[in-house]
C-alpha cells in the first residue's frame, strides 16, 4: 500500500513541521524572524499540496477500476 504509506508519512512530516513552527513562534514571542516563520507555512502549504495531489490521484484511480 504504498500511497497510504505516503499519506502517513507526509502526516508526520507536517506534524513535525508544524510542531516546530509553533515552537517557533511562542517559545520566545519578542524575537521573531519572520523568514523562518515564513519558511514554515511555505512547508506546510507544500505538505498539504502533496497530501491533496495525492488523495486526487488516488481516488482517480479508484474510478478507473
Amino acid at each position: 500500500m504504498p500511497r497510504k504509506t505516503l499519506t502517513v508519512l507526509y502526516v508526520i512530516i507536517a506534524t513535525i513541521v508544524g510542531a516546530a513552527l509553533l515552537l517557533k513562534v511562542f517559545v520566545k514571542i519578542r524575537i521573531q524572524h519572520p523568514a523562518l516563520i515564513f519558511n514554515g507555512v511555505l512547508m506546510l502549504l507544500l505538505i498539504v499540496s502533496a497530501l491533496t495531489i495525492n488523495q486526487y490521484l488516488a481516488l482517480a484511480q479508484a474510478r478507473v477500476f
